[in-house]
């Protein structure tokens, strides 16, 4: 063999193990893109209340401190109606904050989008590593042109899905 063909043979023996090991990993990242595009549906059908929990929680442990103070203010004579008149102030405090509570911002625009697309292009740099560096045959390293013959063989091409993609990438 010469020179020029053992490093032709080097080469495609490496190109083939670093696509397997992109391989390997394929799974987890179409997996990723998956998990990534329902959590953004549950974010979206979930963000409208959960704004409303912070203040209503705000005002749940509010209600309940009050409760105590006028249960407290009812036993010390004179008490009860400067506390009554401080705890209806700090009610009406929360009915206006809890009035006020808008959808929740989570996730922000923006957050998610980057990581999908870095995801779709990991998919779509092991898609192209797959066609480029397909599995290595005796054949194939005797002459050059034999594995180009071949578009791709036994390779597994990832390639990433348009309609997921369109529908990761769109505005939420």
């Amino acid at each position: 063999a010469t020179k020029a063909q053992e490093t032709r043979r080097e080469v495609a023996v490496l190109g083939a193990r670093l696509r397997a090991e992109a391989e390997s990993h394929g799974g987890a990242v179409r997996g990723a893109v998956q998990r990534l595009a329902a959590w953004r549906g549950s974010a979206d059908r979930s963000r409208p209340w959960l704004g409303e929990l912070v203040p209503l929680a705000k005002a749940n442990a509010a209600v309940a401190a009050a409760a105590e103070h006028v249960r407290a203010a009812e036993t010390r004579e004179g008490a009860l109606p400067p506390t009554l008149r401080a705890v209806y102030r700090r009610l009406e405090t929360l009915l206006l904050s809890v009035a006020r509570a808008a959808p929740e911002e989570s996730p922000r625009p923006g957050d998610s989008e980057k990581l999908t697309s870095k995801l779709l292009d990991v998919q779509k740099a092991i898609a192209a590593l797959c066609r480029e560096y397909p599995d290595v045959q005796e054949a194939d390293l005797a002459s050059p042109s034999s594995a180009a013959e071949r578009e791709g063989g036994q390779a597994l091409v990832m390639e990433a899905d348009e309609d997921t993609e369109a529908a990761l990438l769109a505005e939420p």
